[in-house]
């Protein structure tokens, strides 16, 4: 009656599973990693999926629901709450070069879209009041998001994904082929895995109004060459710069305040200049093992 989590992680060669009726719950990353999984038939007896339970698996072109279950569904081989308000998973695996979420929806789930590597353009409608952290993780041909003008969460700039008071940049569409960026005026936060694994920005830009840098706001930004972080910022998250292995000089705040754990971690390149003469709370030296070293009352 239960698929624990894990139970079939990293099985590669498994490429069709037909999940039993009388089967009530399937765990997190229950499938996870089954990177040749392409098809999935959920019987009318399940009543509870946990995220991530088909994280990873690349190819996977089609989740298919009994029609007679009373919790979920599937439109189009993705799966859905029964209700439709909530895009659980997309299957990842589709060719697909956009994909527009249907209206009336209001969650789009844990990973939803996450390793997707065809699709170039998502459309999100008016409905959608909640996106997960993680829905666009390592969508490397994602060049646009698109969001209802009329939507009262959420708006796009070019194709980029921000609150929609635009304090906040929630998303850069990582697969564009800009060498550069500008952070919007009026942005204050930059929030957490928004440039995350951008392999083509090499220069940003960030203006006066922002104030924080969210926990891994520009990891595994590989290109990146250099930042300027304006006196604004206050706070630099976890792993916020993490492996930026192109990365040679930062100019940081001297009004920081906080440094979150590995913030700057396989940065060997780097040195940062801050004008602080103390230490900011939370600061951590790791990174400095591997060649990296921070200049303190440096004066521009």
């Amino acid at each position: 009656t239960s698929i624990k989590e894990f139970a079939f992680v990293w099985c590669d060669f498994l490429e069709n599973v037909e999940i039993n009726e009388g089967v009530t719950y399937i765990g997190g990353a229950a499938f996870g990693g089954c990177r040749n999984l392409k098809s999935v038939q959920i019987p009318s007896s399940v009543t509870k999926i946990e995220a991530t339970v088909f994280d990873k698996c690349t190819n996977l072109t089609s989740i298919n629901v009994d029609a007679n279950n009373q919790y979920y569904k599937s439109i189009d081989g993705n799966l859905y709450t029964k209700d439709g308000t909530k895009l659980i998973q997309y299957a990842i695996g589709k060719n697909d070069v956009s994909f527009v979420v249907p209206n009336g929806i209001t969650s789009i789930g844990t990973s939803a879209f996450a390793l997707c590597k065809s699709l170039t353009s998502i459309t999100i409608p008016s409905s959608v009041t909640n996106i997960d952290l993680s829905a666009f993780d390592e969508l490397e041909k994602l060049t646009s998001i698109n969001v209802d003008a009329n939507n009262q969460y959420y708006k796009s700039i070019d194709g980029n994904l921000y609150s929609k008071d635009g304090t906040k940049l929630i998303k850069y569409a990582i697969g564009k082929m800009d060498t550069s960026f500008v952070i919007p005026n009026g942005v204050t936060i930059i929030g957490e895995r928004a440039f995350e694994g951008c392999k083509m920005l090499e220069n940003i830009e960030i203006p006066n109004s922002v104030t924080s840098i969210a926990a891994s706001a520009f990891a595994e930004c590989i290109s990146l060459t250099t930042v300027i972080i304006p006196d604004s910022v206050t706070n630099i998250g976890e792993f916020a710069f993490f492996n930026c292995i192109g990365l040679a000089k930062i100019e940081l705040s001297k009004n920081v305040t906080t440094i979150g754990v590995w913030a700057f971690a396989g940065d060997t390149k780097l040195i940062i200049y801050c004008e602080a003469k103390e230490k900011p709370s939370g600061w951590y030296n790791e990174w400095n093992d591997e060649g990296g070293k921070v200049i303190w009352g440096y004066k521009k």
